[in-house]
This record gives structure tokens, C-alpha cells and sequence, in this order.
């Protein structure tokens, strides 16, 4: 087929019939409309699913803190913070089936100390993170912010329609307690975090997530 364009025509884009109108290289083409195919090995599906669970837990990244530490690590860089959120992610579980190593926070490394006595409990409904001594921050003109406290579970993650839950809290002092409420029955992780600001607005959601605790676990009943 022959194409002339006239002072009426002078481009042609998109799909007429069988055929796809497009430019290549600056040229205007035309080509045969293949129908995409839609391959479904094993692979493809788990990662499909992966990347499905993963999409709907940051839909549930509601809490400041946590949203704030995502917006961070976009900051100065191509993407938003929910790109940041599925890379990071992708890359830490894609070979897992438990989600062990789900990241809800970026976490930007600030040597300090260890927690102490950091521990999480399951009743019904509710986790209760503790801890004796959270960590400090080894410098000058630094404080502890707060304490971010993350627990995550899955009834049936990655599957076509997950049923996935993402809940976090905050709470401040160098020891003390966060409860995340309304959970359903089952078993979560927990990750908290320590969150060091400037001295003098300590309380400010820009701070710092440094310091995180190992994962724990606690049944919900």
C-alpha cells in the first residue's frame, strides 16, 4: 500500500484495520497489527502476582512516618516514592514465598546503639511492641525522634486477590510501648524503627529511620 500525504494528511498515527501507523526512526511506517500475546509460565505468574501483592501494600503505607521515609528516598533521584517502594522490595523478596524480608521502611544507616529488650506480643486484635532502651544517635545536635513500629501479615499473599495487611504506629521515649490495633487473626512480622531528628524539632516527620530491629514475630488471636 501506498501512502501520499496532502496538505490535508500530513501525519497518521494509531491503529486503522490490521494496520499500525507509527514513525521509526523519524520515518512515518505502517505495519501489520500483531495481537499481543500474553505468555503465563510459572515465572511470569509468580512475578505478576508479586508485583500485584506488592502494589496493594503500598496502598496500605498510611502512616506519615512510613509514607515519609519512601518520599525520602526519592528525593534528588528520577521516580516517586512508590518506584523506590517496589524496586526495593522486588529485589529483597522476589525469591521468597514467606515475605520474611519485606521492607516498609527506607532506612537511611546512622551508626548509633543497639536496642535493647525489644520484643513484640500478639492478643486479640493487637500487637504490642516494647523495648527497654531504644537507640541514640551517635551525633551532635541529634535526638531520638520517635519510635515506628511496622507489622505486616498476609492470608493468602500473592495470589490473584490477596488479602494482605500493612498497619504501623508511632510512639516516643527511650523506652516504652506501641500498640497497632484492629488486626485480624493470624500470625505477623514486626519491624520497629528508631527515628533520629534535629534537637531542636525532634518531632519532625523528615527525621531520620535508622536502627531497625531485627524482624520479630507475634500471633494475633
Amino acid at each position: 500500500m501506498k501512502l501520499t500525504y496532502s496538505a490535508l494528511i500530513n501525519d497518521i498515527s494509531g491503529r486503522s484495520g490490521g494496520v499500525v501507523f507509527t514513525r521509526w526512526q523519524g520515518i512515518r511506517i505502517g505495519r501489520v497489527f500483531t495481537p499481543p500475546t500474553q505468555p503465563r509460565t510459572s515465572a511470569q505468574v509468580g512475578h505478576r502476582n508479586l508485583f500485584r501483592w506488592l502494589n496493594r501494600m503500598y496502598k496500605l503505607v498510611s502512616l506519615d512516618w512510613q509514607l515519609e521515609s519512601w518520599k525520602r528516598a526519592a528525593l534528588g533521584r528520577p521516580g516517586i516514592a512508590r518506584n523506590f517502594f517496589m524496586a526495593n522490595n522486588l529485589s529483597a523478596i522476589g525469591s521468597e514465598t514467606n515475605d520474611n524480608s519485606f521492607v516498609p521502611f527506607y532506612i537511611q544507616t546512622e551508626p548509633s546503639s543497639a536496642w535493647v529488650g525489644a520484643a513484640a506480643a500478639g492478643t486479640q486484635g493487637t500487637i504490642t511492641f516494647t523495648w527497654t532502651t531504644a537507640p541514640s544517635p551517635s551525633g551532635a545536635g541529634r535526638a531520638l525522634s520517635q519510635v515506628v513500629v511496622c507489622a505486616w501479615g498476609a492470608a493468602a499473599p500473592r495470589q490473584t486477590a490477596p488479602s494482605a495487611i500493612l498497619s504501623a504506629n508511632s510512639g516516643t521515649g527511650s523506652g516504652g510501648s506501641v500498640a497497632i490495633t484492629g488486626l485480624a487473626a493470624g500470625t505477623y512480622s514486626v519491624i520497629a524503627i528508631a527515628a533520629f531528628g534535629d534537637s531542636e524539632d525532634a518531632t519532625a516527620q523528615t527525621s531520620i529511620l535508622s536502627t531497625p530491629t531485627t524482624r520479630l514475630e507475634a500471633t494475633v488471636t
